[in-house]
């Protein structure tokens, strides 16, 4: 590894143990640890989307740098329109099962839940043309 790599993971330790000492503090008073405990309920989904994130992340770099050395970081592949097909059908049908879980376990769908589907889908969409643009 080279020494920005080490830098750049000394400061995310760094970051990571003043935040966690700063929330420390702040929720040390017992008048806000009922916040705390919101906090903490609301942070567990985001943690295993964060670790996920964080364990793919560190294995990407690794490979990009195995590639690097090797002089290629050039990727190819080989999709067809069937695999265009698929990917349109990924585009389309996601927001609708999201939409459609809520709407089955309490029988509604809340703007909340609408907005998060429409920005799944945005998120999506420009993912998709910057993909398929750069196809010859």
């Amino acid at each position: 590894m080279s020494a920005k790599n080490f830098l750049l993971d000394f400061l995310n330790y760094v970051f990571i143990i003043l935040l966690g000492f700063l929330c420390l503090l702040y929720f040390i008073d017992p008048v806000r640890f009922e916040q705390f405990a919101e906090l903490m309920r609301a942070l567990i989904p985001l943690a295993l989307f964060g670790l996920v994130f964080l364990i793919k992340f560190k294995l990407t770099r690794k490979e990009f740098e195995n590639k690097k050395e090797e002089g290629s970081t050039d990727l190819v592949l080989y999709l067809d329109y069937l695999d265009k097909i698929k990917a349109d059908l990924i585009f389309l049908a996601l927001p609708a099962l999201v939409l459609l879980i809520p709407l089955v376990a309490a029988g509604t769908v809340t703007a909340a839940e609408i907005i998060s589907a429409a920005a799944i889908m945005a998120g999506l969409f420009f993912w998709h043309r910057y993909l398929w643009s750069r196809a010859k």
